[in-house]
């Protein structure tokens, strides 16, 4: 019976020493892309100013106060700063219609329903 359980014991350690680096490896892999997706949202804006919005729409900034006056995009006051929500922003383009230019394809945001 004794030498029973001193098989078990040999066993679960060896099982231990095989598997434990294999764990680790998956485990830590797992982590690192984890980690990876959770700096990706971190570096993502989470607001943008009026010139980074027209930047990344290719709008000028005439087009930008009529969407503002249509309701079509919201801003945002933080103190003296203008800012506009890039979560909202990202889905209102999601919902959007994609209008093919003569040099590149500019995004076309619904206006709001009023």
């Amino acid at each position: 019976m004794e030498q029973t359980s001193q098989m078990q014991s040999m066993i679960e350690e060896y099982l231990v020493k095989l598997i434990r680096p294999v764990f680790l490896d998956v485990f830590k892999e797992s982590f690192e892309q984890l980690f990876d997706e959770a700096m990706l949202r971190v570096q993502e804006p989470q607001y943008y100013t009026r010139e980074a919005l027209c930047s990344k729409l290719d709008i000028s900034k005439a087009t930008y106060h009529n969407w503002i006056n249509d309701g079509t995009i919201e801003e945002s006051k933080l103190g003296n700063k203008v800012l506009i929500d890039a979560r909202k922003l990202d889905r209102k383009i999601q919902e959007s219609v994609v209008v093919p230019g003569s040099k590149k394809e500019q995004v076309k945001i619904k206006p709001k329903k009023k």
